[in-house]
């Protein structure tokens, strides 16, 4: 069993709301699970009315800057609507607010940048030395 932190990001034209916040110590490394949902309107017979719907992508992309603006990219697993990504000390090394951003891709290639969110990552009291 591995640690693991679950997150809905609810997406709303270019913003994401994201169920808890992300915030870790410095070299945590633990399963982030993005649960992937976006609100829209569905119009029926003439009737508008809002909903939320899943997003199921094929594959997903994680794009991470860095607080001194440092650009990384990652592959991640997809489960049904869920991106699910282990977050390795390599990505929390640096203190500070960083930046994370999803790309998805479906089955005939069309690909989704959903908006960035921050995260942070405090100076842990334990030193590793």
């Amino acid at each position: 069993m591995a640690l693991s932190k679950k997150v809905t990001l609810t997406i709303d034209g270019y913003t994401v709301k994201l169920s808890s916040g992300l915030k870790f110590y410095q070299n945590d490394q633990i399963h982030l699970i993005f649960e992937i949902v976006e609100n829209t309107i569905i119009i029926k017979d003439g009737v508008a009315s809002r909903a939320v719907l899943p997003i199921n992508p094929l594959k997903a992309k994680l794009y991470f800057e860095t607080p001194d603006g440092v650009d990384s990219v990652e592959s991640a697993e997809v489960i049904d609507n869920q991106v699910v990504f282990h977050l390795k000390s390599t990505h929390t090394q640096y203190v500070g607010i960083s930046k994370m951003q999803l790309q998805l891709t479906d089955e005939e290639c069309c690909r989704l940048t959903l908006p960035e969110f921050e995260f942070e990552i405090k100076k842990s009291i334990y030193d590793e030395k």
